[in-house]
């Protein structure tokens, strides 16, 4: 599954970038063939916002975001409020 991460305002290190392409392949697995997924990485003074666009089926887009102190914590929180929007969508299927 192709996951496109864009960092942008910073420089992140290469275990968080492949952090954050398990955490969201992990995600696209529950969303039942999805589209390419894209993951920006930003800072902005000392917040690190970590944000996730994913297509799935039937033509639905799920867009999460999260801002934390540091970029592994902005990240679970970016998965956790997809994981709820995806299990909304799939559940009205």
């Amino acid at each position: 599954m192709e996951v496109s991460i864009t960092v942008r305002h910073t420089s992140v290190s290469d275990d968080i970038k492949e952090r954050a392409r398990e955490l969201v392949d992990k995600l696209m697995l529950r969303a039942q063939a999805p589209q390419p997924a894209k993951v920006v990485l930003d800072q902005d003074h000392d917040k690190c916002l970590a944000e996730l666009k994913m297509y799935i089926p039937g033509g639905h887009l799920v867009v999460a975001t999260a801002e934390e102190s540091d970029f592994r914590t902005a990240l679970d929180r970016m998965v956790d409020k997809a994981a709820v929007q995806l299990d909304k969508v799939l559940g009205k299927r």
